[in-house]
């Protein structure tokens, strides 16, 4: 299935990896059934239960010229 977006691969130096893994990272979680849950309430049109499903956005605060400048509302 086509994705509607695009990532991006960052390369980081071996200190930022360190760091990173030491104390950056705080949870670790299989989400493999959940995400075969809402795969399956999509394939079958139940976007309204696929959606309920996914974790609550959190804004990402952003000074007002950078926001207008990324496309962010």
């Amino acid at each position: 299935m086509k994705l509607d977006h695009r990532s991006i691969q960052v390369g980081l130096s071996r200190d930022i990896v360190q760091r990173y893994v030491d104390e950056w990272v705080v949870e670790i979680r299989d989400l493999t059934a959940l995400t075969h849950k809402i795969f399956a309430h999509l394939r079958d049109g139940r976007v309204d239960r696929a959606t309920a499903l996914l974790p609550p956005e959190k804004r990402y605060p952003l000074a007002e010229n950078l926001a207008k400048r990324v496309g962010a509302e």
